[in-house]
């Protein structure tokens, strides 16, 4: 999608790079070792929610796994490339798609790219031109009045302050000029220039729909920069944008749109806030539906990011029932190993199911980055489930499950102790690890006071609930005297 579209329909060149990404997919290579990451891909069902330029980092990442064939991929990027203003990287790529092919590109094709080329320059010149008075108003070498700028709260009163600043005629029509000039120089793939443009639009623009768009095209800029930080925020601002002043047909579709475009601040930023932020998003009840009615495939990604979020653990048993419900319609390895750990507590299908998140892992663009986190938390996860249910387990035999050594895993499993709070001890002459509150037998005066323990507040709360009926029945009374 372009920089200022909005997303509540796909625009023509996303649709036409999921069909061209999807006829890439059709021929992933033979090659025995990569049959889980091939039959667990995602890259043509995500592709379809995103922008262009949002897809050509994944088809790079794609190009690396060796999943498709070289000539497929490359013919996916060129097809990409030529809905965009990037004329030398669509040359570049088609040159190297051609030699692949053992044949060069064709004198007419080079000639139509260089008039092509021709022209965006031009244009580029013009919107320089046509921009100078207003971004001379805005970037004044006084940098306490520019940064006054940025603060102003309503769009008039930027309008009012760029009008006084600057010497030519500042009109609206001359504001909706940027909008157009971030979205020509997003397709340039000057991602820096863009953003720049519609954070002024963002302050001056006055059109709904158009500043509507506007915030997808940062967004898309934050994105690719990257600006995690300020993509988390954009996110927020996208959401309450959706909720307040979408149309009522359009706000489930730009829902999906925004749970696709979320994943890539998430997995790449090491705001925890923001993280949090997007995990307390995508969990509400209005996504989660869309999430189980159109793109089942995300509860791939809700699961690593519960997983790799200690904070969010609270969310895990409501989705273990979600992936339980959608089992028939998506389920790869690591959905499976959720569910066989904290639904079926089968330890040894979890083992079986982590070891094939490998695969998996190695070829998703997006998980690529946390699988090193993912693995550590959830060998811990394993044997925090373990330990809670079993009084005496061997240090050797979980030392060949989790593939470590014995004396790393005595302490890892030390550490453990120590971080989850678990009331255990290990025979190191044995070399067991043995949970001290299963050994010991139920305190009856403890279960007592455990169960007393909220007594009084359910004692007050019922005496005030009794106490404000009866207030209702006092009020009443003078009436039924006369009845």
């Amino acid at each position: 999608m372009s920089a200022t579209e909005s997303p509540a329909t796909p625009p023509q060149n996303a649709q036409t790079a999921a069909a061209t990404t999807a006829a890439a997919a059709s021929a992933p290579i033979a090659d025995p070792e990569d049959d889980v990451a091939a039959k667990y891909d995602l890259t043509t069902s995500f592709c379809k929610y995103l922008d262009p330029h949002l897809l050509l980092p994944m088809l790079e990442f794609v190009q690396t796994t060796n999943l498709y064939a070289p000539t497929d991929v490359l013919r996916s990027k060129v097809d990409l490339l030529n809905k965009t203003n990037m004329i030398d990287f669509a040359c570049e790529v088609f040159a190297e798609l051609k030699g692949l092919e053992g044949d060069k590109p064709a004198p007419e094709y080079v000639e139509s790219m260089k008039n092509r080329r021709d022209g965006v320059i031009n244009q580029m010149r013009e919107f320089k031109s046509k921009l100078e008075p207003i971004l001379k108003a805005i970037r004044d070498p006084d940098t306490t009045e520019a940064t006054e700028f940025m603060k102003l709260k309503t769009n008039r009163e930027a309008l009012e302050f760029v009008q006084g600043r600057s010497e030519a005629q500042i009109t609206p029509a001359n504001v909706e000029i940027l909008q157009q000039a971030a979205r020509f120089f997003f397709n340039c793939g000057d991602y820096t220039q863009a953003s720049e443009y519609l954070k002024y639009y963002h302050i001056l623009g006055t059109n709904p729909n158009s500043l509507s768009s506007a915030l997808w095209g940062e967004l898309a800029c934050d994105i690719l920069l990257p600006d995690l930080d300020d993509a988390i925020t954009v996110i927020e601002q996208i959401r309450d944008n959706i909720e307040t002043k979408s149309a009522f047909d359009a706000v489930p579709h730009q829902r999906l749109w925004l749970i696709h475009w979320a994943m890539f601040p998430f997995f790449n930023s090491t705001n925890a806030q923001g993280q949090a932020a997007i995990v307390d998003l995508l969990f509400q009840d209005k996504y989660l539906h869309i999430i189980q009615t159109t793109c089942p495939y995300i509860l791939r990604y809700l699961t690593v990011i519960l997983i790799t979020t200690k904070r969010k653990r609270s969310l895990l048993k409501d989705l273990v029932r979600i992936l339980k419900q959608e089992a028939h319609t998506y389920s790869d390895p690591i959905t499976q190993f959720l569910v066989e750990l904290q639904s079926n507590f089968d330890f040894e299908a979890a083992y079986q199911q982590l070891k094939l998140c490998n695969a998996v892992f190695d070829k998703d663009y997006l998980l690529n980055s946390v699988k090193k986190t993912f693995f550590e938390n959830a060998r811990q996860f394993i044997v925090e489930s373990f330990i809670r249910i079993h009084q005496r387990i061997d240090l050797r035999m979980l030392a060949q499950k989790l593939e470590m050594d014995v004396d790393t895993t005595e302490k890892w499993i030390v550490d453990l102790m120590r971080t989850a709070h678990l009331d255990a001890k290990i025979d190191s002459e044995n070399k067991h690890i043995i949970m001290m509150a299963a050994m010991q037998p139920p305190n009856p005066y403890q279960q007592i006071i455990e169960k007393t323990k909220q007594l009084a507040v359910r004692t007050y709360t019922m005496d005030t609930h009794l106490g404000k009926q009866g207030d209702k029945f006092k009020q009443f009374r003078p009436y039924h005297k006369y009845h």
